[in-house]
């Protein structure tokens, strides 16, 4: 009986890394007007940023079907495998939901749904380490129990460079959005304990964020053995100064980077980073 490792398109794992770590991908839905993408399929990163900066309408983000799931798990089924599903945050989307559907109308014990309340760069960090300890022979109520333990300890710092994205997305005033770009105010976001996204900090300036953001990381210093996953929109120029200075204060560490997508991207705006790690401190 072999273990299926399946998440969804909000994990920002694509191409040849899905080949690699041997997953499973559900994409979500990305939609311009009337204009439909399939996320990471017909739709990759460097053309959802440009839309984003060109396309008038602001992009909707939809939960796959049911279907979706459906095709995997009776996949998996039939063959007698088992599915471990790691989820993004039910906070932030109804994907989960969909694969909680599937799951009943399939009718298969073998069938494993967790809910991270994570996404882009947490949601991604989390399966690798479940594919790592999948490829190391653990068994499933291990890397069920790890995860639970990731869930309430994996720390997300995020810098959004421009506000006017925000605003678009209706999570912030026309006014605050055209002020706070003026005297350019720099937002962290993270997601709460209910997986939703909250403002967890502001400062001015740019270099006051790299600041600000690796003494946060200082603080709350990474568990050892565990990788650090950084993230970037359109371009990685702000990770970069970023990682540079985290390297500066903390000493090099293994850590992979991939592309933010869409469902977090299109409210981050051109120019967002985020850093996730597992950190000692549980959440709050």
């Amino acid at each position: 009986m072999a273990l299926r490792i399946v998440t969804d398109s909000t994990a920002d794992i694509r191409g040849e890394e899905v080949e690699k770590l041997g997953i499973e991908v559900v994409p979500l839905n990305v939609l311009f007007g009337q204009k439909s993408y399939l996320d990471g399929v017909d739709l990759g990163p460097e053309e959802f940023y440009k839309l984003l900066q060109t396309e008038k309408e602001f992009p909707r983000t939809s939960q796959p079907a049911p279907g979706e799931f459906m095709k995997i798990f009776s996949d998996a089924k039939e063959k007698g495998d088992e599915v471990l599903y790691l989820g993004v945050s039910s906070g932030l989307s109804g994907t989960f939901n969909s694969a909680s559907i599937a799951s009943n109308e399939i009718g298969y014990d073998g069938i494993h749904l967790f809910d991270t309340l994570e996404s882009i760069q947490a949601l991604h960090l989390m399966v690798e380490i479940a594919v790592k300890m999948k490829d190391d022979g653990e068994p499933l109520q291990k890397i069920l129990d790890e995860m639970d333990f990731l869930k309430h300890h994996i720390k997300t710092v995020s810098s959004i460079d421009t506000l006017t994205y925000l605003k678009k997305g209706g999570r912030l005033s026309g006014a605050a959005a055209f002020i706070g770009n003026i005297i350019g105010l720099k937002i962290f976001v993270d997601l709460d304990l209910n997986g939703k996204i909250r403002v967890c900090g502001k400062c001015l300036g740019g270099k006051a964020a790299l600041k600000l953001l690796s003494f946060e990381v200082k603080n709350n210093p990474p568990m050892e053995g565990y990788p650090l996953s950084y993230g970037y929109t359109d371009k990685d120029t702000n990770m970069i100064l970023f990682k540079n200075k985290m390297e500066e204060t903390m000493g090099e560490k293994d850590y992979f980077i991939s592309q933010i997508g869409p469902a977090i991207g299109s409210h981050i705006g051109p120019g967002g980073f985020d850093l996730a790690y597992v950190c000692a401190k549980e959440r709050k």
